[in-house]
């Protein structure tokens, strides 16, 4: 697993430095063809995340409508065109060089990636909910801690709230700063890379408001920045889910919730379906 995070660490890097996402695709295309699942993967993701830069539409509108609103700040508008140049020769490219979303993520299922597999039990056309199910079973099995923050984030999302207490108990962004913080110190637990480079990725996220400037792991940057109860709470959060993971059993909350999100969206479809 340590040699497969940092295979993953580096595409993440490499992915945040490029400016095309054709030649970021091309880059990972002699590893992929020789099995890595870390690059099929993040082809798959790429050719996806890209398709969607330029085919979603929010209220009608793809994202180029929407650039000629006069109303949208620069520094939106400059995000959003950035994301569209990014994208354009890949989405420009055939599907016989740069293949399919479908093909490399059943390539990288094929070899055991635990994140693609996870996400393959979210697809119930033509599955049962058995299969979905064992999928997920397999994932979990991976220790994969992508796997976790999934599974983690979807129980979240799905409960609107977290397993800390209502939530009403404090403002939206502060819960997900910790639901982070309890993520990425989980994920330290399972091997992840929480050296003084991903203290300053993290930074460098959106959603950062603070100095990281005396910070020199991933932990201690949430000690600086946490308060004292805040960082035992979503530190002690992270202990719980980490053992929980690594247990090797379904039987948690989040799994729990996980698992029966799958039952409950399965019976949905085939009750449609009638």
């Amino acid at each position: 697993m340590a040699a497969k995070l940092a295979r993953r660490e580096e595409i993440v890097r490499a992915s945040r430095r490029s400016v095309d996402a054709l030649s970021f695709v091309r880059w990972l295309m002699p590893a992929a063809r020789t099995g890595d699942t870390e690059a099929q993967k993040a082809i798959a993701d790429q050719l996806r995340s890209c398709y969607w830069v330029e085919h979603q539409e929010i209220r009608g509108k793809t994202w180029r409508q929407l650039l000629q609103n006069p109303n949208w700040s620069p520094s939106h508008r400059a995000e959003i065109e950035q994301q569209l140049t990014k994208c354009e020769p890949l989405n420009a490219a055939s599907e016989d060089e740069v293949g399919s979303y479908g093909e490399w993520m059943q390539q990288a299922v094929a070899g055991g990636d635990g994140s693609a597999i996870l996400e393959q039990s979210r697809v119930g056309e033509d599955r049962s909910v058995e299969d979905q199910v064992a999928d997920f079973h397999r994932a979990v099995a991976t220790g994969d801690p992508a796997v976790l923050r999934a599974i983690v984030a979807s129980y979240a999302y799905e409960s609107d709230g977290f397993s800390w207490g209502s939530k009403h108990s404090e403002d939206t962004l502060a819960q997900m700063q910790l639901l982070n913080a309890s993520i990425d110190l989980a994920e330290c637990r399972l091997g992840a890379d929480c050296s003084t480079q991903a203290v300053q990725e993290n930074c460098g996220a959106s959603w950062s408001q603070y100095d990281c400037s005396y910070a020199d792991n991933l932990r201690s940057y949430y000690e600086l920045h946490l308060s004292r109860q805040d960082f035992a709470r979503a530190d002690g959060y992270a202990q719980t889910l980490a053992d929980e993971f690594l247990s090797g059993e379904y039987q948690w909350p989040e799994a729990t919730a996980y698992e029966n999100l799958l039952r409950s969206q399965s019976k949905g479809e085939q009750t449609s379906g009638q």
